[in-house]
């Protein structure tokens, strides 16, 4: 089982996570303007009962977000069997930062609604994000 844990204080802005084998969480940074993936931090939960997982540390600052997601997302195929992917995901995330999350979160349903088409998705689609004012 893959499992991505974050604790986030509302307050500060602070994030302590650990990455057990998910597929990787995206931060944006808005001063930057960049985006981040959130590496692994340990191998998936189940495998090794003395698996070690680091904990990361970073700092959500006003217009910065974290975006979840399962892999029924980037995996989505067309009916020319194109994968939706990183790229796509990425670059929807670039384009639409300035929104709110909900207005994210939206577009990304839509784009792999718009990409699948008519073709059943074969995993489940779960998006979360969590975005500081």
């Amino acid at each position: 089982v893959s499992l991505f844990y974050a604790l986030v204080n509302v307050e500060t802005g602070a994030v302590t996570w650990v990455n057990a084998g998910h597929n990787p969480p995206l931060h944006y940074n808005s001063k930057e303007n960049h985006l981040q993936r959130l590496r692994r931090s340990g191998m998936v939960l189940g495998i090794d009962p003395d698996a070690a997982f680091e904990q990361h540390k970073l700092v959500l600052n006003p217009g910065d977000f974290l975006l979840l997601y399962t892999d029924g997302l980037v995996d989505a195929i067309n009916a020319q069997e194109e994968e939706f992917g990183m790229l796509r995901l990425e670059q929807l995330i670039q384009q639409h930062h300035g929104e709110t999350a909900e207005e994210i979160v939206n577009r990304l349903e839509k784009a792999v609604e718009e990409h699948s088409g008519s073709i059943t998705p074969f995993d489940d689609v779960t998006i979360l994000m969590v975005k500081r004012k």
